[in-house]
């Protein structure tokens, strides 16, 4: 599935709360290729994310154009970069309790254990996204802003599904 680089799609950012999302998470790495800050690193993470979303829908006979998503990557103290996400079901048809306890299951078991990439302790933290917080702390936590030790803002690396594109520029009609 294509995912467009959301940077060139900022003005939709305000629609992001709008969305009946399913799920939130974060993922992160324990070797230092994954965590690093360069190109490679950050193809390595969207690969990953990309294979972990496709065998969760494998797993539960979903069709992966079916879920969109939303993810971003944080740099975190010590540029120790990971990703935070955000997966809408656009059916509606996956439990968001099962989508969630999947995504952690495959990253714990085909990542970390057979992949050797993630940690077990720490290295995926997916939950059902709660409705009821009004101000939506979930989408707010992954389009957070991140600067430097010089004050600069740090380029965000966000990627969004292209259905779930096209559902927010709906939205905005």
């Amino acid at each position: 599935m294509d995912s467009i680089n959301y940077n060139e799609h900022r003005a939709n950012l305000f629609n992001l709360q709008k969305v009946s999302w399913s799920v939130f998470g974060s993922l992160t790495w324990n070797n230092a290729l994954h965590r690093a800050d360069t190109d490679k690193a950050r193809a390595l993470r969207h690969a990953d994310f990309d294979t972990l979303l496709t065998r969760v829908c494998k797993d539960l006979g979903v069709r992966r154009k079916h879920i969109g998503y939303y993810h971003a990557t944080e740099y975190g103290k010590g540029n120790q970069c990971h990703l935070h996400f955000l997966l809408w079901d656009k059916r509606g048809c996956i439990s968001s309790e099962v989508l969630a306890s999947k995504i952690q299951e495959v990253w714990n078991t085909e990542f970390v254990l057979a992949r050797h990439i993630g940690e077990i302790e720490r290295g995926a933290v997916v939950e059902v996204y709660d409705h009821t917080c009004l101000r939506k702390p979930a989408v707010q936590y992954c389009l957070k802003r991140e600067f430097d030790s010089k004050g600069f803002e740090r380029e965000p690396w966000e990627r969004i599904s292209d259905n779930l594109l096209r559902h927010l520029i709906w939205l905005a009609k």
